[in-house]
Parts: structure tokens; C-alpha cells; sequence
């Protein structure tokens, strides 16, 4: 599942070069933590665990997204 988050990560790092858009959206990340970290909640799960899956999920993704600047 990494590998296949990792290939679409590329392409759309392709795509935000192409759009002149910022690899980075702040405001976009915090919305996906806190609706991971309320899903995890309702889910019995550990919501801080959960959270630090996707803030290392997102930092994988940028670093692809970057080889593209």
C-alpha cells in the first residue's frame, strides 16, 4: 500500500508542478489529521498512534512531491 501511495504521490507531485500549486498545504494537512484523529476515536483506536501513522504517511508523500521542484 506504500509503494502504491508512494507512484500516486509522484503523480501528483507532477500535477502541482504543472499547476503551479505548493507541494505543501498546511491548512490541508491539519484538516486530514484531525478527521483521521476523530475516525480513529470512533473506531476504539488509538487516535495519537493514528495520527503519527499519517503525519509519517504525509512526510513520505512530500519528500516524493519535492523531487519534482
Amino acid at each position: 500500500m506504500m509503494q502504491k501511495r508512494t507512484a500516486v504521490a509522484r503523480k501528483i507531485g507532477n500535477a502541482k508542478l504543472a499547476s503551479g500549486l505548493p507541494i505543501v498545504d498546511a491548512t490541508r494537512e491539519a484538516e486530514v489529521l484531525q478527521y483521521r484523529t476523530r475516525q480513529a476515536e470512533r473506531m476504539g483506536l488509538d487516535p495519537v498512534l493514528v495520527r503519527r501513522v499519517f503525519v509519517s504517511l504525509m512526510a513520505m508523500t512530500k519528500k516524493e512531491q519535492k523531487k519534482f521542484k
